[in-house]
């Protein structure tokens, strides 16, 4: 149960991260809107802090969004369960097809060479 749980606050914490991107809000802007400290959500975003429930609406009213859904939306969400995955999600997910298939060429040339030894 602990585990699901954890899964349910790195995807909230995902989402909340995204959203805020999408509303082209800084860390800082979110933490002044919703009367939190930058170091909070920036935490709650990576999904390493247990959100308290208070935060949490403060969070998801400050980004023009009703609480239930956006933890609909988490827990519905596609589970990436690895900061460092995530990482290079977030730094391609607009490239395009050709840079896509080069870096996940080297990907295979990588984990091949690993297996080797």
């Amino acid at each position: 149960m602990e585990k699901e749980i954890a899964k349910i606050i790195y995807k909230l914490g995902r989402r909340i991260a995204k959203l805020r991107k999408e509303k082209h809000l800084s860390q800082q802007e979110l933490a002044d809107l919703s009367g939190k400290i930058i170091n909070t959500v920036s935490k709650i975003e990576q999904g390493t802090k247990d959100v308290r429930l208070t935060s949490y609406l403060s969070i998801a009213l400050a980004l023009g969004e009703k609480p239930g859904s956006l933890l609909d939306d988490a827990q519905n969400a596609p589970v990436i369960y690895s900061p460092i995955l995530q990482k290079l999600v977030d730094l391609l997910q607009h490239e395009d097809d050709k840079i896509l298939k080069a870096v996940y060429k080297q990907a295979e040339v990588l984990v091949s060479v690993r297996e080797k030894k």
